[in-house]
């Protein structure tokens, strides 16, 4: 089967408006697949190299086909300090898809692998179904309004009593090999944006986590306090009633001592 490439600036795309790239295919010729796993990989591993700029225009065909190829041999020339991101994968998914339009570039999703999914054992188990993956062996599952995924019943169109299908696994997006500085370049910008804001959420949640915490010490020091002084009055009150008690009890030993014969009953 022949290697799709680019034609008029138009990317090559599956009925679905996807492309299968990794294992499942190889990425077209003029293209380049951003990838969130490299991307990832690259920001919790401190010998990773930084992908915020790729190889050449001048690179072969071959290792445009396959991206993982050249990325290995970069890793192995130089060291960068890593990417460091608070942002999830989600949100990394979503910042690239942000970054391609408002560069206003033409881009596709990036199809890595499928995801088998039963929903019968979930109907037995009462949890999640089972899920076994096809293709990458780890891909980003991020969502987006502006992407559709195809999910396959087995059980037909009709689909009745359920059953099991098939979900794409995603992996970053594919552009053209010409846009592909502007949208990383975009997308750090963009990815910078949203690690403002989540910093900002993130400190705002720890500050009324703090708030929360203060103020449950806060209850439980007074409700110890309170206690204490109840137990405190508690124990002057049955102080007291103890010497009164002993007051009248020395008070009616002088008596009966003042008085023998009072206490002689007359027959």
């Amino acid at each position: 089967m022949p290697i799709p490439r680019v034609e008029n600036g138009r990317l090559p795309q599956n009925r679905y408006g996807n492309i299968e790239v990794g294992k499942l295919g190889p990425v077209p010729i003029g293209a380049v697949h951003i990838s969130l796993t490299d991307f990832i990989c690259s920001s919790s591993s401190s010998s990773s190299l930084s992908h915020d700029r790729q190889t050449s225009l001048s690179a072969s065909s071959s290792s445009r086909r396959d991206r993982s190829m050249s990325r290995e041999a970069n890793t192995e020339g130089g060291r960068k300090k890593p990417i460091m991101t608070c942002l999830s994968e989600a949100s990394l998914g979503r910042s690239l898809v942000t970054a391609a339009m408002n560069c206003g570039v033409e881009y596709k999703p990036a199809i890595v692998g499928f995801d088998l999914y039963d929903d019968r054992r979930e109907d037995q188990t009462g949890g999640g179904g089972r899920r076994m993956m096809f293709g990458s062996h780890r891909t980003s599952s991020y969502s987006s309004s502006s992407f559709s995924s195809p999910y396959i019943r087995r059980g037909g169109a009709g689909g009745g009593g359920g059953g099991s299908g098939w979900i794409v696994k995603r992996d970053g997006i594919v552009v053209l090999q010409e846009d592909e500085e502007r949208v990383r370049e975009a997308w750090a910008i963009e990815r910078q944006k949203r690690e403002v804001v989540c910093m900002k959420r993130r400190e705002k949640k720890e500050m009324k986590e703090r708030e929360d915490s203060i103020r449950k010490w806060r209850v439980l020091c007074r409700a110890i306090l309170f206690w204490r002084e109840r137990e405190e009055e508690e124990d002057q009150k049955k102080e007291k009633q103890r010497i009164e008690r002993d007051h009248q009890a020395g008070f009616e030993d002088q008596h009966t001592a003042a008085h023998p014969d009072s206490s002689i009953e007359i027959v």
